[in-house]
């Protein structure tokens, strides 16, 4: 039976791939074109010697590899050579080199200090706002800390972006930054997570429970009705009641179109 390691695919994968050859665990290379088994080098044509570890004749150079290989050893590393790269001579100071081939560059940036720097300010003066989570409706998008502070801006004709108005935000000059509103959750409490329907937006707090807003056409909101929320003053805040979904505590929530889900802690799902 031939060996696996002396197969044309494993050739190739050792020769011309030789990363690969290492994780598949093939041997040294060896000519497909000599299958010629043997006991002594006297068996096999000139230039080739025989490997004694697979009885088979091989080139003199690939026998030497075979025999390390066998015993782990790694002859371009102890040759101090990389010869699948540029065939380049021994330097007995490469590995060094390699820790400390160029000094740094004066003017390279430095992100940890970029970092900073976006946190220092925002980028019209204002007040900093880094935003944990993120949630896209379709001609609408939201941005929330999980302290519970919530910005929403584009579309805004159903009362979408929570202001309890029908204005857009974001399309016109003087209207993002500070400018921009604080989405009025009312006394609840950290931020969870965010959906983004079709025109509606909804939020899960920690306490388990989810408030929805925006266009409501289909009962999307979950209140049992088909009247839109937050589009007119005094619908935001306490004003706008969780949505009722019994007493399990929501984990997650999803937004379609026009329609929600949420999942349950006990696993059901409710939509």
């Amino acid at each position: 039976m031939v060996d696996r390691r002396d197969s044309t695919i494993c050739h190739l994968l050792r020769c011309a791939l030789p990363l690969l050859g290492v994780l598949v665990g093939c041997g040294a290379c060896r000519s497909p074109a000599v299958a010629t088994t043997c006991e002594g080098d006297e068996q096999c044509p000139p230039g080739y010697r025989c490997d004694q570890v697979h009885r088979f004749c091989v080139r003199e150079r690939d026998a030497a590899a075979a025999t390390a290989d066998a015993a782990g050893v790694d002859l371009n590393r102890d040759a101090g050579v990389d010869a699948s790269r540029d065939g380049a001579a021994p330097d007995s100071g490469s590995a060094d080199a390699g820790s400390d081939a160029a000094a740094p560059d004066a003017t390279a940036i430095d992100a940890s200090a970029l970092d900073a720097a976006a946190t220092d300010a925002a980028p019209d003066g204002g007040t900093p706002f880094a935003p944990d989570l993120i949630a896209l409706g379709r001609d609408h998008v939201c941005a929330a800390r999980f302290d519970g502070f919530v910005r929403c801006w584009g579309k805004g004709s159903n009362g979408q972006l929570g202001y309890g108005d029908e204005i857009s935000r974001g399309d016109g000059p003087d209207e993002m930054g500070d400018r921009l509103p604080w989405v009025d959750l009312g006394s609840s409490r950290e931020v969870r997570q965010l959906a983004g329907g079709d025109d509606h937006t909804c939020v899960l707090v920690d306490d388990g429970k989810v408030k929805c807003w925006g266009e409501n056409g289909q009962g999307q909101l979950g209140y049992g009705d088909v009247r839109d929320r937050g589009d007119g003053a005094g619908e935001m805040g306490d004003a706008l009641l969780p949505v009722p979904l019994g007493t399990a505590v929501v984990t997650a929530i999803a937004a379609g179109d026009d329609f929600n889900c949420a999942l349950l802690s006990r696993g059901a799902v409710r939509c």
